[in-house]
């Protein structure tokens, strides 16, 4: 009963935040979950990008990376920071997004981003969508490559040795509890 509790306080705090940002930010079209996910992709006019980044995926993977400690600062030596462990490339091919009133040329305006938990939540996002990939070859793409995704990045997501990490364990253990309360 516990885990259901913490699954469903989860899923209810990435959505307040999720509205929090689409109100908070009028001059950003973060628009609905559909309308901002089935926009175009940065890089491609021939591709439509589809929402496998669900809100319970996104607790999912700030569960596994944090706990979902909104108190997160920074570990090894400064190069992963916040709720989602976001590291400063990963910022910058999301797009640098920033806190409101916030420069991404600012010196600390990754820092406030990645420690800001619906700035790094919309950073998530934002990577998610730019870097869509079947990364376990399914022939689809879903929350299980998204939790890959962020853990390996885009170009190595692939790779094997994602499963055996204290960080997927605890994303599929998170996401697989989900799955069974939608079953239910």
């Amino acid at each position: 009963m516990e885990r259901i509790y913490s699954v469903t306080f989860l899923l209810f705090f990435v959505a307040a935040n999720f509205m929090f940002v689409a109100l908070s930010f009028p001059q950003q079209d973060f628009g609905n979950e559909q309308g901002f996910f089935n926009s175009e992709f940065p890089d491609s006019s021939s591709k439509r990008g589809i929402n496998p980044m669900t809100e319970s995926c996104l607790a999912c993977i700030c569960q596994a990376s944090t706990n979902c400690n909104l108190t997160t600062r920074c570990i090894s030596s400064d190069k992963y920071c916040g709720p989602f462990l976001i590291s400063k490339p990963y910022w910058l091919d999301a797009g640098q997004l920033t806190i409101k009133f916030d420069e991404p040329s600012r010196d600390g305006a990754f820092f406030a981003c990645a420690t800001d938990p619906i700035c790094a939540a919309q950073t998530v996002r934002t990577y998610m969508l730019r870097y869509q990939t079947d990364c376990n070859n399914d022939g689809i793409i879903d929350c299980d490559d998204m939790g890959r995704t962020h853990l390996m990045g885009a170009d190595d997501c692939s790779n094997q040795r994602v499963t055996s990490t204290p960080f997927f364990k605890r994303f599929r253990k998170c996401y697989d509890a989900v799955l069974q309360l939608n079953a239910s």
